[in-house]
């Protein structure tokens, strides 16, 4: 736990003062972001792959989502097919809220305010990292090390 929590602390200090040091350059009305590049794979298989290698996706669906398929069965074919239509018509739903947070948000939020809250989740990032390395005094210390 010690090593862990030495090394989770670590990165988080080193990405939140990254985040407060470049927060300075971000921007809602990037230029060059604008202009789409047609090289490398395609959204969809990139999305994909990200769900797959997720170790929290793996877990629920070993969990949670076997559960509730386990009980969907009860219904058949027919169950099944409305536990995956169900569970594909929520993703879907959240996905497209989060597109127009997104879409919507861009337009209401200045590069002012944008930069204050990356500096805001930089120092949070940062001071959980704190917290995690001071935490691990004590467990180094239990272990003997």
């Amino acid at each position: 736990m010690g090593i862990v929590a030495l090394v989770g602390g670590g990165m988080l200090v080193w990405m939140g003062i990254d985040m407060i040091r470049n927060s300075t350059k971000a921007s809602l009305n990037n230029a060059e972001g604008a202009k789409e590049s047609k090289k490398g794979p395609h959204p969809v298989f990139v999305g994909l792959l990200a769900s797959l290698a997720n170790p929290y996706w793996t877990l629920w669906w070993a969990t949670v989502g076997l559960g509730y398929l386990v009980m969907s069965m009860r219904y058949g074919a027919a169950g099944i097919a409305v536990f995956f239509a169900g569970h594909l018509t929520a993703d879907y739903a959240w996905y497209v809220l989060i597109a127009l947070g997104i879409s919507r948000g861009k337009r209401l939020l200045k590069d002012t305010s944008y930069r204050l809250i990356i500096r805001a989740c930089g120092l949070i990032l940062t001071g959980f990292g704190g917290w995690f390395l001071w935490s691990a005094r004590a467990y180094i210390a239990n272990a003997g090390i």
